[in-house]
């Protein structure tokens, strides 16, 4: 999961973990690695042992939330448009 990103010719870094990398490597849903992640869950029907090993894979490989996403699915996301002039 440590393969490099290219962009226009540019070094942009190793590529980021995303809650999708955990889905697929664990064959579970992202929703569940969602769950699994989210402290605030508490009503969150998972096995346990899910629940454990989404919370392993994700220490083992660095998983970081994107703050940036976060922002957008957030209910207080304002959207708005910017236009180069």
């Amino acid at each position: 999961m440590a393969e490099l990103r290219k962009n226009a010719g540019t070094y942009q870094g190793p590529k980021r973990v995303t809650l999708r990398d955990l889905a697929l490597e664990l064959g579970v849903s992202d929703r569940a690695v969602s769950q699994a992640l989210n402290p605030r869950a508490s009503d969150v029907k998972l096995n346990p042992k899910t629940v454990e090993r989404i919370q392993e894979l994700a220490a083992k490989l660095n998983y970081r939330r994107d703050s940036r996403a976060r922002l957008i699915s957030s209910p207080r996301a304002e959207y708005g448009i910017m236009k180069n002039v």
